[in-house]
């Protein structure tokens, strides 16, 4: 039994080559679960890379001003 999420798609794909029924059920939720929080975790990961880009973006227009004045 195989169960899973087709990308780009909240559908599940179930392929069942044995197994019981609550057993599909577990395996999809436990699939879903793990789905999410790598979701989660990628947009964390692109809001710190957000946030640390705006940084360094106002660090170089601070050193532009510095060169300016000299």
């Amino acid at each position: 039994m195989r169960v899973g999420l087709k990308r780009g798609t909240v559908v599940p794909t179930v392929i069942l080559d044995g197994g019981s029924s609550s057993d599909v059920a577990e395996t999809l939720k436990s699939n879903v679960v793990e789905a999410v929080a790598s979701a989660d975790m990628r947009q964390n990961t692109l809001q710190r890379l957000s946030e640390t880009l705006t940084r360094a973006s106002e660090k170089l227009v601070y050193v532009g001003r510095i060169i300016d004045l000299y």
